[in-house]
């Protein structure tokens, strides 16, 4: 198995603005960007890591883990709360 830097780019960094919305992660493609909040626990870690090595080995994003359902959030909304 590819090493997941290999695979995909993973970065850390705060958001630009203030946001209330906990663990926040950004999946970003040549076509899109989609953010997600309030990504915790070990399911979800594993999920989106395992999701992450899976698309750099088939070279694209594959559709994300059920778990990320209900976490889509839209930042620059202005009403951007903890849910």
């Amino acid at each position: 198995m590819a090493r997941l830097a290999e695979a995909v780019a993973v970065d850390h960094q705060r958001m630009p603005w203030p946001c209330d919305v906990p663990n926040v992660v950004v999946i970003t493609s040549e076509t899109r960007t989609e953010w997600y909040g309030n990504v915790a626990g070990r399911e979800m870690y594993r999920d989106i890591l395992d999701w992450a090595s899976a698309s750099g080995a088939a070279r694209r994003l594959l559709d994300l883990p059920k778990s990320f359902e209900g976490h889509a959030i839209d930042p620059f909304r202005k009403d951007v709360t903890k849910e």
